[in-house]
């Protein structure tokens, strides 16, 4: 997707350019198909075509170990964990009860006498947003039923302090505060600017933000699939 342009919003002020928005083109669109899961509930599921997927989405209350308890009927499934910049996130390790894990390809090999594949996956991981993908294999022509049973254990426990991930600022009440976009080439489409609570602060058409109230509000701007995250605290 040579078209893909890296959005960044930055402060005025900062000297140094900050990115917050590299992330690869496979998942580009996880942050706006993504289905949100529960820690420690058991999900099923089916992909029935070579090379499809399915993407999940969790919130990590603080830093600690995810496991994935896995079951797949596919001769060929690819697992793994992005964070919220795109980065493919640190394996501690796998357990395997049925079949065979190939870490150095993130994919998992069914034993082919029971046609499944079970095991646990685990990840470190710190406060924030992080995304699970399952992909059917390719070139495996379709063997296996498809059904996916998992469950995904990680510190799910709402905190203030925590609660949120990505770049940050802080702002008094009543002040206002320019944001900018910076991409590596020209606009695709007009930004589109937001925010997660209005009641705490306001952004502007053109990415000017004015702090209304305490508290911790996400500050969106999205150009067509593309989207940039800055959080700030109002005190």
């Amino acid at each position: 997707m040579s078209n893909v342009k890296k959005i960044t919003a930055v402060l005025l002020s900062v000297v140094m350019f900050v990115c917050c928005f590299a992330v690869t083109a496979d998942a580009d669109s996880i942050y706006d198909t993504a289905k949100a899961i529960s820690s420690g509930k058991t999900y099923s599921t089916k992909i029935l075509s070579d090379g499809d997927y399915i993407d999940y989405k969790i919130n990590v209350s603080q830093k600690g170990e995810l496991s994935i308890k896995v079951k797949f009927e596919m001769a060929q499934t690819y697992i793994f964990v992005l964070d919220d910049f795109g980065g493919v996130v640190k394996r501690l390790g796998v357990d395997s009860t049925s079949g065979e894990f190939h870490g150095g390809y993130d994919y998992a090999e069914w034993n082919s006498k029971t046609e499944v594949y079970s095991g646990t996956l685990r990840y470190e991981v710190g406060s924030g947003t992080y995304y699970i993908r399952i992909k059917r294999g390719e070139y495996v022509w379709n063997k296996g039923s498809g059904n996916i049973t998992f469950t995904a254990n990680f510190p799910s426990k709402s905190t203030s302090s925590n609660a949120f991930a990505g770049i940050g600022f802080s702002m008094k009440v009543g002040k206002t505060m320019q944001l900018y976009i910076m991409t590596s080439g020209e606009l695709d489409s007009t930004p589109v600017w937001s925010s997660s609570d209005k009641s705490v602060a306001t952004v502007s058409s053109n990415g000017k933000v004015k702090a209304k109230k305490d508290g911790v509000v996400s500050i969106t701007v999205k150009i067509g699939k593309q989207k940039s995250v800055v959080y700030i605290i109002v005190e």
